[in-house]
């Protein structure tokens, strides 16, 4: 067991410490903004998904006996991508193609360990099963260990890692980590192989015994899944660009989401059904209708987006493990959340930037939520005297689906211009000025106005650069009886034109 859990430790820890760490390194080649988190996010969620899927393969097509020797092999030749130092000639196409970039960037610095890596958990679980089949083990407990590794790694980095040493250093120890990994695990590898030759003859049966999840069990795994990851991924976004752009606040959601892996795969008593489904769910969707439409003070929207991460990722966590198949089709069990967290994270960091001009993608997986919950109670509710309940359900998913249609609306309505790329959504509106100048025209990114202009007064200076900010006094301090020359450099440089008079430069 000890050897077991050093390996899934130490390849968990790993696998998030990197995601910092390369996020760091490549994050000002490409503006800084939150959309870079984002789109890290996905990248390693389809290598874990493909991690996942090359453990299923290997689980299911070749025989226990080779399975380390194969497995060992592919972490030997690994070794040759080392360092994981990001190349910067990326940057020369990070203005024009980011999306394409910051894929490109991960990929070549380090697709090859990360993959190899996310295949360790469920990959030592399913040996872990295998090798202790006689002692009743329970190999989940395994990937609560990894997702404790894994948070550790997560808060750990901006307290400990970050002060201490700079990016490049970082990936040099980061890789060193590695290099240590891999020895461990080729170790755990061969003592697989030792004691496989006694006990898999005599209890492999024991595995080989449980029926196939049925497609209905494995979209459920896959839509729970895929929703844990799109509200994760969706409300980070909230948080980072419409509440307040800390870069801490990309790391506390994901811990959240980790803790309900632990809580929820160690010990499933942690998962109090009744009260999560009937008390904290229904609060956690009042919470985030509150968060996208009341201007509450940053420390409460912060808290009350937390808890509702925390509470939707508990219950789609703990119906996936009341869901959990037995030992024999673990690795298809851990495909399928692999799926589900890889299309979570592509359709709100691939997709939805593309498909929609505004940001849909959070209605869209409150509402998903609040159907997959439907769908898990619906059979429960049989018999004549819960047939109200049936219809207590559905006339709650449809009242709460056109009020998640009418906030999905206001992202929109009573704007002139709505539009959406890779690093954020801006909005023009059109409003009259109080002190009775007329028509103003301003630009709101997310719930910030950037610029405005007063269309019955074109010279007139706004908002950042108006005449009683520091800029506007300065300039109205100028001498006004020769001509200027001025040199006006970065953002506003069109707004302070208003000040030139004829004969100015």
């Amino acid at each position: 067991m000890p050897l077991f859990a050093a390996t899934v430790f130490l390849s968990a820890f790993l696998l998030f410490q990197i995601q910092p760490i390369v996020a760091k390194m490549i994050l000002p080649w490409f503006g800084g903004s939150s959309s870079v988190w984002t789109l890290c996010m996905v990248f390693f969620q389809v290598e874990l998904l493909l991690g996942y899927a090359y453990v299923h393969l290997v689980h299911e097509k070749i025989s226990p006996r080779r399975q380390p020797w194969v497995h060992g092999a592919l972490l030997l030749l690994s070794l040759a991508t080392l360092p994981v130092v990001a190349d910067p000639s990326w940057k020369l196409d990070a203005q024009a193609y980011p999306t394409w970039s910051v894929l490109g960037v991960l990929a070549t610095t380090v697709g090859v360990p990360y993959l190899l890596l996310s295949t360790t958990g469920p990959l030592m679980q399913a040996w872990y099963a295998r090798t202790f089949v006689a002692q009743g083990v329970q190999p989940y407990r395994l990937y609560a260990l990894s997702n404790l590794a894994s948070m550790l790694a997560l808060l750990s980095y901006p307290v400990l890692v970050e002060p201490l040493m700079a990016v490049k250093p970082q990936a040099w120890v980061w890789s060193a980590g590695y290099a240590l990994f891999v020895l461990v695990c080729v170790a755990t590898a061969a003592y697989t192989v030792r004691r496989h030759i006694g006990a898999s003859a005599a209890h492999a049966p024991q595995l080989e015994d449980a029926p196939r999840p049925g497609w209905r069990q494995c979209l459920m795994w896959v839509g729970l899944a895929a929703t844990a990851s799109m509200l994760l991924l969706a409300i980070t976004r909230h948080l980072t660009q419409d509440v307040a752009p800390v870069p801490f606040l990309w790391v506390l959601p994901l811990a959240l989401y980790l803790l309900s892996f632990i809580l929820c795969f160690d010990a499933p008593r942690y998962y109090v059904r009744p009260f999560f489904l009937m008390v904290a769910l229904p609060l956690a969707f009042v919470a985030l209708d509150f968060a996208m439409n009341e201007g509450l003070d940053v420390p409460v929207l912060v808290a009350l987006l937390c808890a509702a991460v925390f509470v939707f990722c508990m219950v789609c966590h703990g119906e996936l493990v009341r869901r959990r198949p037995p030992l024999r089709h673990l690795t298809l069990f851990y495909l399928m959340l692999s799926v589900g967290g890889a299309l979570g994270g592509l359709f709100v960091g691939l997709v939805a930037p593309v498909a929609f001009n505004a940001y849909f993608e959070l209605p869209l997986g409150l509402f998903l939520c609040a159907l997959l919950m439907a769908l898990v109670l619906w059979p429960e509710l049989r018999g004549k005297r819960q047939r109200w309940l049936r219809g207590a359900l559905l006339l709650a998913l449809l009242l709460y689906g056109v009020r998640l249609s009418s906030i999905s609306l206001d992202y929109v309505q009573g704007y002139t211009e709505v539009v959406r790329n890779f690093y954020s959504q801006t909005r023009i509106e059109e409003s009259v000025d109080e002190d009775g100048l007329g028509p103003v025209r301003s630009m709101v990114h997310g719930s910030i106005t950037h610029g405005e202009q007063y269309l019955n007064h074109p010279k007139r200076a706004t908002a950042y650069y108006c005449e009683r900010t520091g800029i506007g006094r300065a300039l109205q301090s100028l001498p006004t009886d020769r001509p200027r020359q001025l040199g006006v450099v970065g953002l506003g440089a069109g707004t302070l034109a208003v000040y030139g008079r004829a004969g100015d430069e």
